[in-house]
């Protein structure tokens, strides 16, 4: 069978540590590369039987057979030029080990944990025939994950750490006894994992701590631990916890888009203005001011990206700090209050505020809501195919004053490369194609979970109307010749629904929902739990039926932005949470299975039954139920139903 056959564009990884898993997964990714990941030999010997993928990647010490043991049997089916094989491992580092590896094992490439994604990009790139065909890289770019997947993996990385230390505590416990000798094997285990990994995630000392407490173990005498070298042992694994936990304590989980903006707070002393401040010293783009005067000062010289005004505090008066910074150029400004009647929201847009949502509980949210507050960027791209270059400088004229860059291509090819190199705001695909058919390609890019999300603009002439464009998947449809009033509006209103509505705030703010977002995102995800990884979706609900009475009340909308923000922080951020209905709020747990769900699912019940979704201001019920894969089987919708029927029941 050919290679592309067996695993398209695709690389092999072996390794039992889920989360280096994962950032070779997304270096892999950065390449241009799929990645197919199992944590043992044995479960990677079958999958070669059907053909070699692109490259083998083989961690040393692996459950059962060994890494190089693997790798021996491997070259004896595929040659070098078949299958490169790269061999990754905090051991093997002596001259006799790489004499081994390279020699009778057939490696090409001998690497040692810890290694960052730069090193094993810098890395496998050195390998001839590792490049994909046709893909040159421009000269002097310098890869680097993006903020958000190196946020994304150091968050799991953190999660994973924190279950390790817990691992080695108990183990910490079962010393003296009956099980000791296992209990230092487990302790070894976790110390190695430590060596091999943190460095690799930003974490030098960590790996450090790993590597002294491994050599510690495998020096220890025939007669086990003394008392002096437990309490050693013991030492080594606080100090591992405190190097977790001040890490953990200090990351700040914004996306790499909110962090690119300026952000002005406007409001009085208390826990928003203090999380901003903080969050402020810790390199996010926002100013607390806490009066008028000093925010219309700073006006004079610079300008944000949005700025937002208390319209809740007694000493200030929201509306006129949001007329006056209005008069000064600021734009646009939103107005956050708990509870306003009708008539000052409408005052407030009539005196210049771009909107009017309820407060906020910290930076955190504040930033990811601003994100989805502000219009296109500077610099937001947007796709555009079309075999006329004529109408494609159209576009480009009519969408430079939306700050909306046009990117265009005259084949399909072209755009799908395009998308692959990098996230668009939006398509704009002609419908009449020299060749193609502009619908089908509309299809199959709403097939593909990667470009699920992406709004498309259908142009067309008489031959395809509306109706057909919507059935094709596109997100709106206008006719040709365009008007550049109309394209604009419908192109400004689909980037800024590009960004994924996840925050619960905002979107009661915006009235849309982030169901589509957890849709993708778990599509994603199932897509590896098939593979042999576990997944969980959890949704809590609270009943708002009280506090919907009140038409001119914010308090339902400050429930579920609290419970939101609680979550988050409760949870990684490389999980979803997302709401999904009338007071309801899912999580999307990766890699984890049914016990551990559970047991996440009732902690969390237990600490916001204690003190509310709100804190003890607002207490309100919350239930909560729990959906597992591989115990339900098909899809998101089949998951979710799963779960709210356990909600039900409860």
């Amino acid at each position: 069978m050919e290679r592309e056959e067996a695993f398209p564009n695709k690389v092999l990884v072996v390794d039992d540590d889920p989360v280096f898993l994962r950032l070779v997964e997304g270096t892999l990714w950065m390449m241009g590369l799929g990645a197919v990941c199992v944590r043992s030999a044995e479960e990677a010997l079958p999958l070669l039987e059907h053909g070699p993928p692109r490259a083998l990647i083989v961690d040393g010490l692996l459950p059962g057979m060994r890494g190089d043991e693997l790798a021996r049997s491997v070259r004896g089916r595929y040659s070098r030029e078949e299958l490169p094989i790269v061999f990754i491992s905090a051991f093997f580092r002596d001259l006799r080990s790489r004499a081994h590896l390279t020699g009778p094992c057939g490696v090409d490439l001998v690497l040692h944990k810890p290694i960052t994604g730069d090193e094993l990009r810098s890395a496998l790139e050195r390998l001839p025939f590792f490049t994909l065909a046709g893909q040159r890289e421009e000269k002097g770019l310098q890869f680097q994950l993006d903020g958000e997947t190196e946020l994304e993996l150091l968050s799991g990385y953190l999660v994973r750490a924190r279950e390790r230390l817990e691992m080695m505590r108990s183990a910490l416990g079962a010393l003296g006894g009956r099980e000791e000798r296992a209990a230092i094997q487990s302790l070894r285990l976790e110390a190695h994992r430590f060596r091999g990994s943190g460095a690799s995630f930003g974490l030098p000392e960590v790996s450090r701590l790993g590597e002294k407490l491994e050599d510690l173990i495998d020096a220890l005498p025939n007669e086990g631990l003394t008392p002096p070298l437990r309490a050693e042992v013991t030492g080594l694994v606080e100090a591992l916890g405190e190097k977790i936990g001040r890490q953990g304590a200090t990351a700040i989980e914004i996306s790499s888009e909110a962090r690119a903006l300026e952000v002005w707070l406007l409001d009085g002393p208390g826990d928003l203005a203090l999380s901003c401040q903080e969050a402020g010293s810790r390199g996010a783009k926002v100013k607390v001011f806490s009066d008028v005067a000093s925010a219309a000062e700073a006006a004079q010289e610079e300008r944000p990206d949005l700025a937002l005004v208390a319209a809740d505090r007694a000493e200030l008066d929201g509306l006129a700090a949001a007329e006056q910074l209005r008069a000064l150029g600021v734009s646009p400004v939103v107005l956050m209050t708990r509870k306003v009647a009708l008539h000052d929201r409408l005052e407030a847009l009539r005196r210049g505020a771009a909107g009017l949502i309820h407060r906020l509980p910290d930076a955190d949210s504040l930033l990811r809501a601003s994100a989805r507050l502000v219009s296109p960027r500077e610099g937001a791209i947007a796709a555009a195919l079309d075999s006329d270059p004529a109408v494609l400088a159209q576009l480009a004229q009519a969408l430079g004053p939306q700050q909306l860059s046009v990117e265009p291509h005259t084949r399909p090819e072209e755009l799908f490369r395009a998308l692959a190199a990098r996230r668009p705001a939006l398509a704009i695909i002609r419908a009449e194609l020299e060749g193609e058919s502009g619908l089908e390609l509309v299809r199959a890019l709403k097939a593909d979970s990667r470009w699920r999300s992406l709004p498309v603009l259908v142009l067309s002439g008489d031959s395809v109307g509306r109706l057909q464009a919507l059935r094709a998947g596109a997100d709106d449809w206008i006719h040709l010749p365009f008007d550049a009033e109309e394209l604009s509006l419908l192109a400004s209103r689909a980037a800024a629904r590009s960004r994924p509505a996840y925050d619960a705030g905002l979107e009661l703010s915006s009235g849309t929902s982030g169901m589509a977002y957890l849709k993708d995102a778990t599509d994603r995800a199932l897509s590896l739990a098939r593979r042999g990884r576990a997944l969980a979706l959890l949704v809590f609900g609270v009943d708002l039926s009280g506090l919907r009475e009140d038409p001119q009340s914010l308090e339902a909308d400050e429930v579920l932005s609290s419970l939101w923000a609680r979550l988050r922080q409760s949870f990684r951020s490389s999980d979803v949470v997302a709401r999904v209905g009338e007071g309801r709020i899912a999580v999307l747990l990766h890699d984890a299975d049914r016990e551990t769900a559970s047991r996440l699912l009732k902690a969390n019940l237990e600490a916001l039954q204690r003190s509310g979704p709100a804190g003890s201001k607002l207490l309100v019920s919350v239930r909560g139920a729990s959906a597992s894969y591989p115990e339900v089987r098909g899809g998101f919708e089949e998951l979710l139903k799963a779960a709210e029927r356990g909600l039900e029941a409860t």
